[in-house]
């Protein structure tokens, strides 16, 4: 495995896709010191945080894609591709569809 050995994986599920959860998560972790202290993992689709990293504006916010766990990049946040097709991102809008995104993002995370 490509991880630093004393350095904890966190992952996090991306919850509703029209919700605030993914902005939330992409202002945390543009914060250098947290990827300083862990190695974390967004269960998601580079799409999706591409489209929420748009929206927040001027927020330094790297990232390394990956499907696979075992080669994740300990010195950036790494996005693990859940799912590969696009999904339509209506924000502050319920909708069955986000919902199973993330259902999908919460069950890889888990597993």
């Amino acid at each position: 495995m490509n991880i630093e050995i004393n350095k904890p994986i966190i992952g996090f599920s991306v919850g509703d896709l029209n919700g605030i959860g993914i902005e939330i998560i992409i202002k945390a972790l543009s914060d250098i010191r947290l990827v300083e202290q862990c190695t974390p993992v967004i269960f998601a689709n580079n799409k999706v945080i591409n489209f929420y990293r748009k929206t927040l504006g001027e927020i330094s916010f790297n990232y390394f894609i990956t499907k696979d766990l075992k080669s994740l990049n300990p010195k950036q946040v790494n996005i693990f591709t859940t799912w590969e097709e696009e999904v339509a991102i209506t924000p502050g809008q319920e909708s069955s569809q986000g919902g199973q995104y993330a259902w999908k993002s919460l069950e890889a995370a888990v597993a």
